[in-house]
């Protein structure tokens, strides 16, 4: 049974994992860290009671387990990330919420303007739009870690403003793209990153209702003021 400051501290391990993945080209470190029972344990500690998520997670780390890395998963990665042919899955929010479907768009903007105001620099700046998918999984990731330290020591001033803005950079962000860009990755020819995106998605969905979840339990306990 996890308690929900172990699936709080999940949630940051997991971010970190799934930034790598669509941040990083992939390297046999990459692939012992799918494998590792650490790792495991923190996606089925944030995906408890979704099947649906835990269902996608294992399937991805059964891939890995049968498939050990070599150089065409690289390859597989540019082709996916990089190019040098069209992407047929843009890695990057504003090619999905913006009428024209281009890079650096008011969403990019946005984006940049909830990095700014939590004091995040993204590790791409200024060389990569700050919309990216790992860009924004490491924001992610760097609340998370903050919302576990604030929880943790027990402020829950720091903690309720950063509940929100994890819930709010999730529903307006992540969650209102990933779900289109995991359908592309579906047919980008590797088999490796279309279960990654389904493990994306899922787990967007899972971390959603555990935050949600988080807040109700607070709240009930008199710790923070409903944020939502």
């Amino acid at each position: 049974m996890y308690t929900l400051l172990d699936r709080l501290g999940a949630r940051y391990y997991a971010y970190q994992v799934l930034q790598s993945l669509f941040g990083t080209p992939p390297t046999k470190a990459q692939n012992d860290v799918l494998l590792a029972t650490a790792t495991d344990a923190a996606f089925t500690a944030v995906e408890t009671g979704r099947s649906d998520a835990i269902g996608a997670w294992s399937n991805l780390r059964s891939f890995a387990d049968a498939h050990p890395f070599d150089e065409s998963r690289a390859d597989e990665y540019t082709a996916c990330f990089i190019g040098p042919t069209k992407l047929k899955a843009h890695p990057w929010e504003s090619v999905y919420t913006s009428a024209r479907h281009m890079l650096m768009q008011p969403s990019t903007l946005d984006v940049r303007r909830a990095y700014v105001a939590r004091g995040f620099v993204s590790c791409g700046y200024p060389h990569e739009a700050d919309d990216h998918v790992a860009i924004e999984l490491d924001f992610m990731g760097k609340m998370a870690l903050e919302l576990y330290d604030d929880v943790d020591a027990g402020d829950w001033q720091s903690a309720q403003k950063c509940l929100a803005d994890s819930r709010w950079f999730l529903s307006n962000h992540l969650l209102n793209w990933v779900g289109r860009y995991t359908e592309d990755l579906q047919v980008v020819g590797s088999d490796f990153f279309a279960l990654a995106a389904v493990v994306l998605a899922s787990f967007l969905e899972a971390d959603a209702a555990l935050l949600a979840d988080a807040e109700s339990f607070w709240v009930a306990n008199g710790q923070m003021a409903a944020v939502s």
